[in-house]
């Protein structure tokens, strides 16, 4: 569990090294840094904080995330009116 105040940049939080270890208070942490169970990096930029997961790969901001729902749902309307407009009802198969 990590907490990230983007005023005054303080990063801080809880680890354990394994599933069953409990909770260790880590503070301050200095970034970059990366968690030692989960192996996600945590990394502040010009922009805040920014989270890798452990390939490598950028979290994706919500706004992103909600875009790629909305996407998907669009995709599916089409699909299931494609279906019913093919005679196929979609909840039969």
């Amino acid at each position: 569990m990590f907490f990230y105040n983007p005023q005054s940049l303080d990063f801080w939080g809880y680890q354990r090294a394994a599933v069953t270890d409990r909770f260790v208070l880590v503070t301050p942490l200095h970034l970059p840094w990366t968690s030692p169970l989960l192996k996600i990096r945590f990394e502040l930029s010009g922009e805040g904080l920014e989270l890798y997961y452990p390939d490598g790969e950028p979290f994706k901001e919500p706004g992103e995330l909600f875009a790629e729902r909305d996407l998907a749902r669009q995709e599916r309307d089409r699909a299931l009116a494609k279906l019913r407009e093919l005679g196929i009802d979609p909840e039969t198969l």
